[in-house]
């Protein structure tokens, strides 16, 4: 099997460890050709791994799988610290995994990045913006919202900010999208079908476009955001106890309806 390792350099409660790690298992690592990127860290630097190994829409990509050791502050996303010890031992092929399909999003037809979780249109919740959207499939045609902001939510980021939005927690391997509208004057709470969904806003000051809670670009006061689900591309995410991710899932689901 061979591995290459990733984090985030800037966090200092990895480096010492990364370098055991790297020690440990140095007749296993290939940086060119990894069987598994194993990421160490939180649910941020698993979700930053992802977007530095997706090449752009016209580049040729290919499936790549991701095991996370969680030593971060959220470690949804993240098999138990505790799997580093057992890499060595790891079966690519016998271990269940999830595909993840990014969602390309484009700012006034200018592409500006993927999102694996989800994209966030808006600004401060004191702020208000008109939205109109529209879907390539026809559910979504010149649906007319006022609020604060509006999330596109894949199934693995439901369980996240989604969740809190009162957003449906979607089943990890469906193709769907839960959008919901952020302090809005409608009860936008919808699951998408479709994998094309237009979004034009009007803003006195303008908002900004959050890819994986990310702030990737400011917009003025009018313009169009797309959002795209690619299913011709993905990428893995492995766990050593899927029932335990599963069982995370469910809890989230439970705890809501408390």
């Amino acid at each position: 099997m061979r591995l290459t390792f990733e984090y985030e350099p800037d966090d200092p409660r990895q480096s010492g460890f990364i370098a055991a790690l790297k020690e440990r298992y140095a007749r296993f690592i290939d940086n060119d050709h990894p069987d598994i990127v194993v990421v160490v860290g939180g649910d941020g630097a698993m979700l930053r791994a992802l977007h530095r190994r997706t090449p752009p829409p016209d580049q040729p990509a290919r499936p790549i799988r991701f095991l996370g050791v969680g030593r971060g502050n959220l470690n949804f996303l993240m098999n138990p610290s505790s799997v580093a010890d057992q890499l060595a031992e790891l079966d690519p092929a016998a271990m269940p995994c999830h595909r993840v399909h990014p969602l390309w999003v484009e700012a006034n037809d200018e592409l500006i990045g993927a999102a694996y979780n989800d994209v966030v249109i808006g600004a401060g919740v004191a702020d208000c913006h008109e939205f109109h959207l529209d879907s390539s499939d026809g559910e979504f045609e010149g649906y007319e919202l006022r609020g604060t902001g509006i999330c596109v939510a894949t199934p693995l980021g439901s369980t996240a900010f989604n969740a809190n939005n009162r957003g449906a927690v979607l089943p990890l391997d469906v193709p769907l999208l839960s959008v919901t509208g952020i302090v809005s004057n409608r009860d936008l709470s919808e699951i998408f079908a479709g994998s094309d969904l237009s979004i034009r806003f009007a803003s006195r000051r303008g908002l900004t476009v959050f890819l994986d809670a990310h702030k990737t670009r400011h917009l003025d006061r009018s313009g169009t955001v797309r959002i795209r689900r690619d299913e011709t591309r993905w990428m893995e995410l492995t766990f050593v106890n899927d029932g335990e991710f599963s069982r995370r899932r469910i809890d989230l689901l439970k705890g809501k309806r408390k």
